[in-house]
């Protein structure tokens, strides 16, 4: 009789279980972060002609593509410091090295 007894009862039991509080739900939203980047970074870098008639002309197509590609490489860093101070917004923990530019500020 008695192990009859245990068992109602602990089956009354049981089933008052489910009024408990459940644990609260974490939720999770994903959004997408697009940092600011200046319509002048976004724009292509013209490059000289290739025409060359003397050597003086080839010079002058060189200077033209070394300072092109001056100014390009220029964008390139302005663009990854953009990204990375968006990257360090994101996840201070992971912050980035400074950028080459705020080197040479800091210096």
């Amino acid at each position: 009789m008695r192990p009859i007894l245990f068992t109602l009862l602990s089956s009354t039991l049981l089933m008052s279980c489910d009024d408990f509080v459940s644990p609260p739900r974490i939720v999770t939203e994903t959004r997408l972060i697009v940092p600011p980047v200046p319509g002048d970074l976004r724009r292509p870098v013209p490059a000289p002609a290739l025409e060359a008639k003397t050597v003086g002309d080839i010079a002058a197509v060189l200077v033209g593509f070394e300072g092109a590609l001056t100014t390009a490489n220029g964008r390139i860093v302005a663009i990854d410091c953009i990204l990375r101070d968006a990257e360090a917004e994101a996840e201070p923990e992971a912050a980035a090295k400074p950028c080459p530019q705020q080197q040479e500020a800091l210096q």
